[in-house]
């Protein structure tokens, strides 16, 4: 199959990416390997282990608007990029500005589609294409399009133009499903080549966290803020600084942003990773589901999760991964592992052999590619009978 991955990443992580580069020099394909090298999101993870399958994986990055030009120079004739060629470089970015860029990301995605004809498309930000765009981009396909989601989302009508969505949330599956909208369960995992491209120094941290501060974190918030009344905890993550007044205990141990090749040498040079959920309406916040829990563990780190009702499918508890009930729970089992070095590593050892063994993107695309042989393939071929798309 030829299956094209829809990405979108964070605009400080893709600032902090170009800085001074002049983007007049830049190469299309070499920019975008670039990137996904950085291991931002899934980076590559997706396409590197479905290409190992046996399959043709292409990444789009749909807001990168230094991308956008690119994409657009190499496949668009444009006077106004001709003419932006020809300016310095501060001036050449605003041609396709940071508000403007899904005015040209939505066209790129469904040109690259028309051009590329692949067998799926997976959205993985399904909030920014309108099902206008959704039925545009399926015309292009030979199988259809999937829709990738576990978050909050007020438009959920927008799914059903999808010939399938999957998501890391089984009571959002389910939701789904009785919206009648076709959705099934794949769950989040570690990309296990990391692993060659982190390094140990000789200083480990104690406990870390890193992700995002938004309002759908609020209730978690405050339980860190407790957490670190008394015991330190070193934070990185984005919106840190808009949500949080200045008086926020958080504040004293905020590093800044950490992304990518970053984030996991962090992770990896830890005892401790601390982990919470945040709130993802419409369904309540009971399952544990986000990287956070297989990036820790995967890079090597004992992970101290929040207790949700599925994890038992994921680690053994106490054995592979530890829970906490709240800030207080947090803070004993934080000095505890802390002072019981043998403990902490033989959990962190089984907890990283377990994410290496089950949870890595190996297994998931795997997953991901009999989800697609047991509901589009069959469609496609009852559809189109005589045709070949085991290739």
């Amino acid at each position: 199959m030829k299956i094209i991955t829809v990405h979108t990443y964070y605009k400080p992580f893709l600032d902090s990416f170009y800085g001074r580069r002049d983007d007049r020099r830049l190469d299309y394909g070499k920019t975008r390997n670039a990137l996904l090298k950085r291991q931002f999101g899934i980076g590559d993870a997706y396409s590197y282990n479905l290409r190992r399958m046996g399959h043709d994986a292409i990444d789009l990055i749909m807001n990168d608007t230094v991308l956008i030009r690119l994409w657009l120079r190499r496949n668009w004739e444009s006077d106004l990029l001709k003419i932006a060629d020809r300016l310095p470089n501060f001036l050449y970015r605003k041609v396709i500005t940071r508000t403007n860029w899904l005015k040209y990301g939505l066209p790129m995605v469904a040109e690259e589609v028309r051009l590329q004809k692949p067998d799926i498309v997976l959205v993985r930000n399904v909030k920014l294409f309108p099902p206008e765009w959704i039925r545009k981009i399926k015309q292009a396909t030979r199988i259809g399009v999937v829709g990738q989601i576990a978050y909050s989302f007020d438009k959920f009508a927008w799914l059903r133009e999808y010939d399938l969505v999957i998501s890391s949330l089984p009571n959002l599956v389910r939701y789904m499903e009785k919206r009648g909208i076709r959705a099934r369960y794949m769950a989040h995992a570690f990309y296990k080549r990391i692993l060659k491209k982190v390094k140990k120094q000789k200083k480990q941290h104690a406990v870390v966290f890193v992700g995002g501060f938004t309002t759908a974190h609020l209730d978690e918030i405050r339980v860190m803020e407790e957490i670190v009344r008394k015991v330190p905890m070193k934070i990185w993550g984005y919106g840190v600084k808009k949500l949080l007044p200045s008086t926020s205990p958080l504040m004293k141990y905020y590093q800044g942003e950490a992304w990518g090749l970053r984030m996991f040498n962090i992770y990896h040079n830890a005892k401790i990773v601390f982990n919470r959920h945040g709130d993802v309406a419409p369904v309540k916040k009971i399952y544990a589901n986000n990287h956070r829990l297989f990036e820790a563990t995967g890079a090597g780190a004992m992970l101290l999760t929040d207790a949700k009702d599925n994890l038992k499918e994921f680690f053994r508890v106490g054995r592979e991964a530890v829970t906490y009930k709240d800030a207080d729970d947090a803070v004993r089992k934080i000095n505890y592992f802390l002072s019981h070095e043998g403990e902490r590593k033989k959990i962190a050892k089984a907890g990283q052999i377990r994410t290496l063994k089950d949870h890595t993107y190996e297994r998931r695309m795997e997953e991901f590619e009999r989800i697609i042989r047991s509901t589009l393939m069959k469609d496609s071929q009852t559809k189109h009978r005589g045709r070949d798309y085991h290739h």
